[in-house]
């Protein structure tokens, strides 16, 4: 019957093959390959014209062994191994310059155009089983049963490209048949497609800091002893870099400790680290400060002046160590040392002093609390402030040249009965850890340092000098680094220093301010003066003198300077690691992907492996009556072997060729050579 002749029933049209101009053999229902049997499902006609399905016959094929399928899956199996081989080589090349200077890396082209072209090796090696799979699968599921020649087609695009894949997919939501395994090799397709990016997410060159050969330091002391000498008999003098350190700390606006010495800090890169143990880098002498607001003693008296036969106020503090005359409306300020070896001053356990300056300040200031109509009284305002020195424990840091040291703790020292400060510590931080100390009764190599014991009060209260013998028990000796210290000449000349500043610095409105007290005009800040004020000016005085304390070296040069390690910035490979999980999975999932399509192979008993080719339909068998196509000679043995039907087909040449009005594929008049 002729191709496409338009009284063709159903039946014949099935028999005949697919490409019309391909002659062949009627097909009967029973599809025999020589020495073997398939069962076929053809399509009987009804009464009401409706076909349907009939019943499979039994299955005579002889079954392959595991081994010969694996076999015929070797090239599948080759591309998966190629699959890990790229994936442990790229993992491999990141492992070896994770976290190494980008420098390091000495080929011609960058690391990431290497885990690129890996990567495209990685893809390309599981895109070959995932089409061969899902194009065998096509062939299980026409063995199977009978389907419509679309869902061929859907399978075989499927197999050939992205579109087709989510095609696949997407048809499952709406069959009622449906292939999962074809769908899960479809969506593993899809994903190889996009494990690019995420390998080149893996590889970053990111800025990284690294050890320099430099080292770093911030200036620290143990043991303060410097001065300008002496003057008198028992009398020295500050050197001048103290006494303009003062000055500035009296006049200039308050800095903290990080800002003044960090010009002193050497950083050679602009990067530093050093010691972090619980937040602390460094230990050293340093001043501080304490200030309490006294208002509330303030007392008043009136007073009278004879001369001009005014009438003001007399302000005074209990003992009238301070007092403060006014006239009235006027406003005033008066500042006045306090001799510290006349009384006690912030004692710690059996010393009675523990700072070096005591000052008090009494001004008259108007109520800010009235309104500017009503005429606002004059009040009184006192604070008492100390310079007390200490040991402040710092964590610092130096980023982006930017230096900052933060304070942890502090302890204060306390005045000896010879004028010296002193304080033993139980532990303190060396060289970055922290060493126990201990003390002994005996000078040593190893405890070098005399540390006074504490004497009764009175004399704790008499002159530095003459001083009458210590104590046959009255000092114990201490390793160096354990004690932290100012020398008695040095705190003499820092007293003495300090009380001429401060005894007697008045301001009075009105009256030309001498450059001597020009300081405690910014104090009284027009009037203005509160607390917060005070804190402020006592805090810039005191780290003044502390930052110029550690800007002098230490008797002892190992005391003298914190250590720490420049820091140099670089860029460095960094690698993350979860990105490259993306890939492990899909090839994980490829892996039981093939797996699953090689068992149900097996299963199923279909012996062929045509995977993706057409051939095993095209090629006839051998027979002396069949068409051209017959030259291939394809053996009954062959017919199942992808390989060896391709061998048979190099002998036969086609051609599509139109008639009418439907292709045809038709032999050549000569096979191939």
């Amino acid at each position: 019957m002729a191709a496409g002749a338009p009284d063709a029933t159903i039946d014949s049209l099935l028999s005949r093959p697919l490409s019309p101009g391909i002659r062949r053999k009627p097909v009967p229902p029973s599809l025999h390959h020589w020495d073997k049997k398939y069962t076929s499902l053809p399509l009987v006609t009804s009464e009401n014209g409706s076909y349907h399905e009939k019943q499979p016959e039994t299955h005579l094929a002889a079954h392959r062994s595991f081994g010969a399928l694996l076999a015929s899956w070797k090239l599948e199996l080759l591309s998966v191994a190629l699959s890990y081989a790229s994936f442990i080589t790229i993992a491999a090349t990141l492992g070896s310059f994770q976290g190494k200077l980008a420098t390091t890396w000495r080929m011609p082209i960058s690391i990431n155009a290497v885990v690129s072209i890996f990567s495209i090796i990685f893809k390309a090696s599981l895109v070959l089983p995932i089409t061969e799979g899902i194009s065998q699968l096509k062939w299980l599921w026409l063995f199977q049963e009978s389907r419509s020649l679309v869902d061929v087609d859907r399978y075989d695009q499927a197999s050939r490209g992205p579109w087709g894949s989510a095609r696949l997919i997407a048809r499952q939501f709406v069959d009622r048949k449906r292939s999962y395994l074809a769908s899960f090799g479809a969506a593993v397709f899809l994903l190889t497609l996009i494990t690019d990016p995420f390998f080149q997410a893996a590889v970053q060159v990111n800025v990284c800091y690294r050890n320099a050969t430099e080292l770093a330091s911030i200036p620290r002391l143990n043991n303060y002893d410097h001065n300008g000498g002496w003057v008198t008999h028992m009398t020295y003098k500050l050197d001048s870099d103290m006494v303009i350190a003062i000055m500035q700390g009296l006049l200039s606006t308050p800095q903290n400790s990080s800002v003044r010495i960090a010009p002193f800090v050497t950083c050679p890169t602009g990067n530093c680290t050093f010691p972090d143990i619980h937040d602390v880098s460094f230990s050293t002498l340093d001043m501080c400060h304490s200030c309490e607001d006294l208002s509330d003693l303030a007392k008043a008296r009136p007073f009278h002046y004879t001369e001009s036969e005014q009438v003001g106020s007399e302000w005074f503090l209990p003992g009238e160590i301070s007092n403060l005359t006014t006239y009235r409306g006027g406003g005033a300020l008066n500042i006045t040392a306090l001799r510290t070896n006349q009384r006690p001053s912030y004692p710690i356990g059996p010393w009675i002093r523990s700072s070096i300056l005591d000052f008090q300040g009494l001004a008259e200031l108007k109520d800010k609390s009235c309104t500017p109509k009503q005429r606002c009284p004059m009040i009184p305002f006192a604070f008492q402030c100390s310079l007390r020195p200490c040991v402040k424990t710092f964590k610092a840091t130096m980023i982006n040249q930017q230096y900052k040291e933060t304070e942890v703790s502090r302890e204060y020292l306390h005045r000896t009965s010879l004028h010296s400060f002193q304080l033993a510590m139980d532990r303190v931080f060396v060289n970055g850890s922290w060493v126990n100390c201990s003390s002994s009764t005996n000078l040593t190599e190893e405890h070098s340092f005399q540390v006074l014991l504490p004497e009764p009060k009175d004399v704790q209260m008499e002159p530095a000098l003459p001083h009458p013998p210590l104590l046959a028990n009255g000092s114990v000796w201490y390793p160096p680094h354990c004690v932290y210290s100012i020398e008695g000449s040095t705190s003499s000349a820092l007293d003495d220093h300090l009380w001429l500043t401060f005894r007697n610095a008045n301001v009075t409105p009105g009256r030309v301010v001498s450059a001597s007290t020009i300081w405690a005009e910014n104090l009284w800040s027009g009037g203005n003066m509160t607390m917060p004020i005070v804190n402020n000016f006592s805090d810039g005085l005191a780290t003044a003198i502390g930052i110029q304390m550690r800007k002098v070296s230490d008797v002892n040069p190992w005391f003298g300077l914190q250590l720490g390690q420049a820091i140099e910035r670089d860029s460095c490979i960094t690698i993350w690691w979860r990105y490259l999980i993306f890939g492990a999975v899909v090839m994980v999932l490829e892996t039981v992907f093939l797996a699953a399509v090689i068992i149900s192979s097996h299963k199923r008993r279909w012996n062929a492996n045509w995977k993706s080719s057409f051939l095993g339909l095209l090629l006839p068998p051998s027979d002396p009556e069949a068409s051209p196509l017959g030259r291939g000679d394809v053996r009954a043995d062959a017919v199942e072997d992808q390989s060896q039907l391709r061998e048979a087909a190099r002998g036969i040449k086609v051609s599509l060729t139109k008639r009418d009005g439907r292709w045809h594929l038709d032999t050549a008049e000569k096979p191939i050579s």
